[in-house]
């Protein structure tokens, strides 16, 4: 279930516009059953009148289905399964042969769970067992019993909550794997693909933007001399003091083994210089546990400011770039911003 879940959401990019196309194809089969079973056995003309009119409800709904887009979840789940399931149970209580038609009403019943409402799945099974109940009573078919409708409510409903459990379960597991795939696993921060993705994304939608890179100091002395532990504490202590200097929206990132950058959308203000240094400061002033000791350590931050000048995402890392190589060659633990021609430090 999870392998056509995620199949299915590939064909075009959302979970409800795949079922909706999904459900319209299952209407359509139901339609040419519906439409053809009439003829395939004895049926008074009445009879064959409403299974044609029950078909082309199905066919009309799948063919919605098929060629809706844009449509929210809560109007999919009134089209994918409350109408079918009024249909389906129009024609149960209308028949004299009722037969295994019933298990027409699996269709809505499995598509329930799938849509983000827990109304449309409880809904459903509420409007299934009142519409049997009402089938019970009004169809010409002596063979339907209440056993046989207790039966069907039953397993539509045992078989949509274990597709719900299935898929809140199997939604967890994506969320789960799409999220390793974005993270470094040591820091908790996003990685380098995510951060170029994101770059991307922003700088398509233009507007201000800032990047800011930091290099921590001397990284392979430390790994050298305390060993790699050690070193994966320093990136974790240097992870917590730059989420706490960042603002909701910021894409924060680990882009290399000691490198880390920032993404600031719309900061056009004028002391983003001021808030480079305040993460290099907090960084310098954290003691650090190793081993015996307790290290302090440094970073160094280079600043860029998106401008007219800049051509691409690339373009303005370049620049953020050459402000850190500034930063490092100017003795380091301090930010160094580049605009245009000029640098200025922190």
């Amino acid at each position: 279930m999870g392998a056509l879940r995620v199949w299915f959401t590939h064909i075009d990019g959302t979970r409800g516009s795949a079922l909706r196309r999904v459900g319209g194809a299952a209407w359509c089969v139901s339609a040419v059953v519906v439409g053809t079973a009439p003829f395939a056995s004895t049926r008074s003309a009445d009879q064959r009148v409403l299974y044609l009119v029950i078909a082309t409800v199905l066919a009309v709904i799948g063919l919605v289905l098929l060629t809706s887009q844009g449509w929210s979840d809560r109007w999919g789940a009134l089209v994918a399964v409350t109408v079918p399931t009024v249909a389906i149970l129009v024609l149960l209580a209308r028949t004299d042969q009722v037969g295994s038609m019933t298990m027409l009403l699996a269709w809505p019943a499995l598509a329930s769970p799938y849509f983000p409402q827990r109304s449309a799945l409880w809904g459903n099974l509420g409007l299934l067992a009142g519409g049997m109940a009402a089938v019970i009573v009004l169809t010409p078919d002596p063979r339907v019993s209440w056993f046989s409708g207790v039966v069907t409510v039953v397993a539509c409903g045992v078989c949509a909550i274990t597709v719900r459990l299935i898929a809140v379960h199997n939604d967890a597991i994506v969320v789960s794997l799409s999220d390793r795939a974005v993270r470094d696993p040591l820091t908790g921060l996003l990685n380098r693909r995510a951060f170029d993705e994101r770059l991307d994304e922003l700088w398509a939608e233009g507007g201000r933007m800032t990047v800011v890179f930091f290099d921590l100091d001397h990284f392979k002395i430390v790994n050298d001399t305390y060993g790699h532990p050690v070193g994966d504490a320093v990136l974790r202590e240097f992870a917590k003091v730059l989420r706490g200097h960042v603002r909701d929206g910021d894409v924060v990132a680990r882009t290399g083994g000691e490198e880390f950058g920032v993404v600031m959308p719309g900061r056009g203000d004028t002391n983003l210089l001021e808030r480079a240094q305040a993460v290099v400061d907090a960084f310098a002033a954290t003691r650090i546990p190793a081993n015996d000791l307790v290290l302090r350590c440094t970073v160094s931050a280079g600043l860029s400011l998106r401008e007219d000048r800049h051509t691409s995402a690339s373009h303005l890392c370049r620049d953020a770039d050459r402000a850190l190589y500034l930063a490092k060659e100017g003795g380091r633990n301090q930010a160094v911003l580049r605009d245009g021609e000029l640098t200025a430090q922190g």
